[in-house]
This record gives structure tokens, sequence and C-alpha cells, in this order.
């Protein structure tokens, strides 16, 4: 899943680091001193570790970032941990800090506060992009982020296992704020607990939310995946997948809302009488153009088939293509908005030609109107997944696809690239494969996993922190 992180091109386009850097630990023994030694504009790099402290951007409109900053590798994420101590939250922006406030390539973990465990933003408007947001919880609002009053956007981050206690909202994400539309996008979003909007709680906002994987998370009420109050946010072209609420709207719940719902795949929720989406009586979303498990719902475009996910028991949720190898193709190929227009053919991203696909990589939701260009992407003798979870402790998932039967092997190297172990000998034939790895018996640290396939050969990093 750290695929999804790496998308540098997109977020952090025209991001520099500044003349003014100051590296953490070398000039300063933690990331709270750096940050307040800069004045607006400076960097605050950060070196791999675990930094045990609760920063405050303190209105310093800085960049700062982890070693991924500068070199797009995102093993560095995992390796540059910021720890909070299990009390306060594990980084505040309060101070109305805008755009240029920038928090990039961390692990935010062991945040525990009132409102915002993992982030609290409030009154201010940074970017929160490419982050494993894990493991945070708060007393009502926003386990792993609290974003209120703010335009904040919030990309390219993993924000998982995160809870709020009793009675709270917002297990992953809370956004709260009148007139206020930040950006949610391109996240994944996963086994979040909370009772109400366990993925995501948004009330009074008009967000625009796109593009996200909302999976596997739990809401003690209402809102499994999402629960919009009195809001008017426009939810396009993402994934709303095995999510659980234990009394109404497993995937989605209306409350006096008026969103826009579109391009999104809702599958595989659950709550007592509701499994995807609940709606009260005063509310009118216009939901459209999406695959709702169940329910044909009133709306243009609208269906209830299999959407053929690759393999969403390993989180993977491209859509399946015949023109990348896969048996069939996906009912959500070219049935998206005809409005939206998608010249994208990738197997990692879009497979429709004519008009957008529906899920978190339909493609095109982005494009602006009128761009014609063509990437396409050929079917490869073989496809490597990133490993799931990563990082992992001992045990993690990798999965592989290959276009045509021969015979395969899967080794695991150490970072040394010394030959540790083979996990996969045979022959296969053609087709989607997962294997399980566990590395109980090596230590913390980063290793390679190589496949190869007659000749062919690819290989990827994972990382095992115990």
């Amino acid at each position: 899943m750290f695929k999804r992180l790496a998308i540098l091109a997109a977020l952090l386009h025209g991001f520099q680091v500044s003349a003014s850097v100051v590296i953490i630990p070398d000039d300063y023994p933690t990331i709270r001193l750096g940050i307040n030694s800069c004045a607006d504009g400076d960097t605050v790099l950060v070196r791999p570790g675990v930094y045990e402290e609760n920063i405050n951007f303190n209105s310093h409109n800085v960049t700062v970032g982890s070693m991924f900053l500068i070199t797009g590798d995102t093993t560095y994420i995992p390796s540059t941990i910021i720890d909070g101590g299990g009390y306060g939250s594990v980084v505040t922006i309060e101070n109305g800090e805008d755009s240029t406030a920038v928090l990039t390539g961390f692990t935010l973990r062991n945040g525990w506060w009132g409102s915002g465990g993992g982030v609290h933003c409030y009154d201010s408007s940074p970017k929160i992009l490419n982050n494993i947001i894990t493991g945070n919880g708060s007393l009502m609002y926003g386990g792993g982020i609290y974003c209120v009053e703010s335009n904040a956007v919030i990309c390219g981050n993993i924000i998982a296992g995160n809870i709020t206690n009793s009675g709270g909202h917002g297990g992953g994400i809370h956004i709260l704020g009148v007139d206020v539309t930040p950006f949610i996008g391109n996240n994944f979003i996963y086994a979040n607990s909370a009772s109400y909007g366990a993925g995501i709680f948004c009330a009074h906002a008009d967000p625009l939310i796109a593009g996200n994987i909302i999976a596997e998370d739990t809401a003690f009420f209402s809102g499994g995946g999402v629960q919009f109050w009195n809001s008017e946010a426009l939810f396009v072209n993402n994934v709303i997948y095995g999510n659980v609420a234990f009394n109404s709207g497993g995937g989605i719940y209306f409350h006096t809302s008026d969103d826009h719902v579109t391009n999104t795949i809702c599958w595989g929720d659950y709550a007592p009488g509701s499994f995807e989406i609940y709606c009260d009586d005063q509310s009118f979303p216009v939901i459209s153009y999406c695959d709702i498990q169940d329910t044909v719902w009133a709306g243009a475009g609208n269906i209830d088939i299999d959407p053929l996910f690759r393999d969403p028991a390993a989180f993977d949720f491209h859509l399946m293509s015949v023109l990348c190898g896969d048996s069939a193709d996906s009912p959500c190929i070219d049935s998206g908005d005809p409005s939206i227009y998608d010249s994208i053919l990738n197997c990692a991203r879009g497979l429709g030609t004519t008009i957008s696909d529906m899920g978190a990589y339909g493609g095109g939701y982005m494009e602006p109107l009128g761009i014609k260009e063509v990437d396409l992407e050929l079917p490869r003798e073989i496809s490597l997944y990133q490993n799931y979870p990563n990082p992992f402790n001992s045990n993690t998932v990798i999965g592989y696809r290959i276009s045509s039967p021969g015979e395969v092997r899967l080794d695991i190297f150490n970072l040394l690239g010394a030959y540790i172990e083979t996990i996969v000998k045979g022959t296969r034939e053609e087709g989607y494969y997962s294997v399980t790895w566990n590395g109980e018996k090596y230590s913390t640290g980063v290793y390679f996993y190589g496949l190869s396939i007659d000749g062919n050969e690819t290989s990827r990093k994972m990382t095992m922190i115990k």
C-alpha cells in the first residue's frame, strides 16, 4: 500500500527545500526545537529515528519532513517516527498556519488527546501528506486527525488503527466547520473505530473527498465507513468496503445532509437493516454513477453488480481488467459519470478510455476537461505488488501476478542483498497469487523480496518492525 504514498509528482509538485534548512538531530536534538528556530518558508528535515515528543507548528509556516521529502523513498516513512508518549496530540497545528505549512513523510503514533490524537488541526490550513497515522486515540473527536475550521489538504496518508472513546466521532478523520472546503484525497483509511463515522465523520463542512479507500472500520453506532451530518460534501471516486456499524449505515450514513456522491463503490459493508447506506428523511443526497451492493439506488447510472476488485482480501481494490492480465473486466470500467473525461489507460490507475471509471483508481476525476493524453501501460510479464501491511510485525502478505504460465520463484533477501529463504518455488498458471511470509525468526530491519519467472526478475523493499 505504500505505492499509494509515492505520489510526489501530484502532491509535492512545486515543493522546494528552502535555503534555510534545519536538520534534526544534527542541528537540534528535537523536532520541536527545530521548528521554533525557523522562520516562515524554512524546512525542518528529520533523519530516521524515534522522536518521543509532541510537536506544535506554533504559527511557523514551515515544511517539516523526513528524508522522504527530498528522496521520494517511502522506506523513510515507517523509519521516521514521532511518538506522542500516550498524552497529547502528536502534532498540533492551530495558530492560523496556511498552506505553506507542510507535514510529510512520518509515522505518527501513540497520541492521545480530547481531539486529534494523531494530528490536531484547528483554524489552520496545512498540507498533511504521505504519512502513516496509526495507533492514536481521542476522547471525543478525530482519533487520527481532527480537522476543524480548516481548508487543509490531507492526501496520500495511511490512517489506520485509530480510535475514539465511547460516544466519539471520526475514528480516522473528524471534519467540522462552516464554509470550509478541505481536500481529503488518495488516503487509505482502515481499521479505525468510533461510535459515529468510524472512517470519516464530516459535519457542517463542504469538503472534496476523492480517491480514498475506506475499509474495515467499525462504528459502534452509525456510519461504519463515513457519516455525513448537515454537510454538502463532494464525494467522488472512493471505495467503501467491509465497514461495520452496529446500528445503521454500514458504509455511509446521511443525517440532514445534501452531499453529492458519484463514481463510488460501496460493497461488503454491514449494519442491521442498512448494509451499505442509511439516509434519514431530512437528507437529500445526490447519488449517481455508483456501484452499491444489494440496492439499485435511485439516481443516474447507479448499479448493483460485483465490482470485481483484483484482490480485496489483500486490500487490492484495483478493478479487474483483461488488458491487465485479469480473467474478466470489472463492470465499473467506463461506467462512471459521463461528464468526467477519462483518456487514461493504465493498469495502476484508470482503465476506461471513454468516460470515468468507478472506484478509487477510476482515473479522470482530477483531470481537467479537454486534456487528451494516453498513458498506456501494456500488461507486463510479471507484476510484484507492495507487501501488506508494510511496515509489519513478523507476518506480511506478498502479492504477485503473472500473465502466462511459467516457473516462479519468490525469494527473501536482507538489506545487504544476502539470500535468506525461498517462499515460493514451482510452476504457476497465469493469474494473481499471494503468500504470507513469517519473519518471526529475523530481526527488525529492511528486507527485499524478489520475484522471477523464466528469467524475468523484479523486486521490492519491505520493513519489519518488532
